[in-house]
């Protein structure tokens, strides 16, 4: 649409922000890190994508993106389902593990922390094989020497993409616990909210609303 005198001042605004988001489009790298891989990729159609590698963690998002000066605020799209864990019927077989956790096809989930509190104050710790977490035991047998002997609750967490359970209230269970990790959309990150700055070529992104981390715009030349 053509300005018209009444308009100019609009239409003028219009293709600042048009020109300020033209700016910032482009992708986006860590600087100078080796062990970790960050990619923030800000289209010229208002969408971004993000991709994370460090170690064993993957994660990525995609989403809409705006700016306000100098400030970009993202928005994830859709809003990602998180993963959770299930306690389900128990196992009561003499021979199976204090508990088990797998994933909903049935696998045996391995690496999965095991914090378990106790009457006395005591609390054990462990992770789960894929034979699944058995009490601490002694020669003795369970709890042997006072070690935890009257378990009150347990508490799950999956520390690679940082999934934690609610505390499941395990008074008087003498094992066979059952538990499933849906993963949902697991490896998706919710960025809804996050904020970032950029001067030139450089963006400060703070990541998970505090840490701030610092990303430079790749340049092919």
């Amino acid at each position: 649409m053509a300005c018209g005198a009444s308009l100019l001042t609009g239409c003028v605004h219009v293709a600042a922000q048009e020109a300020a988001r033209d700016e910032v489009v482009g992708l986006y790298h860590l600087r100078d890190s080796f062990e970790v891989a960050m990619l923030l990729e800000l289209r010229a159609d208002g969408t971004y994508s993000y991709e994370l590698a460090v170690g064993a963690k993957d994660e990525r998002s995609i989403g809409t993106w705006s700016l306000d000066g100098n400030r970009i605020t993202l928005v994830t799209t859709p809003k990602p389902v998180a993963p959770l864990f299930e306690q389900v019927g128990s196992d009561p077989s003499p021979d199976a593990p204090f508990l088990l956790v797998t994933w909903p096809n049935g696998n045996a989930l391995q690496g999965v922390d095991v914090i378990l509190h106790c009457a006395g104050g005591e609390v054990a710790y462990g992770y789960t094989l894929d034979t699944g977490w058995p009490y601490p035991e002694n020669e003795d047998g369970i709890g042997g020497d006072g070690l935890c002997a009257d378990p009150q609750t347990l508490r799950l967490v999956e520390g690679i993409n940082d999934i934690a359970s609610p505390e499941y209230d395990v008074a008087g269970v003498a094992g066979g616990l059952r538990f499933v990790l849906h993963p949902n959309d697991l490896g998706l990150r919710d960025m809804t909210g996050w904020q970032a700055t950029i001067t030139g070529d450089t963006l400060l992104l703070a990541y998970e609303g505090s840490q701030m981390v610092e990303m430079v715009r790749y340049r092919a030349d």
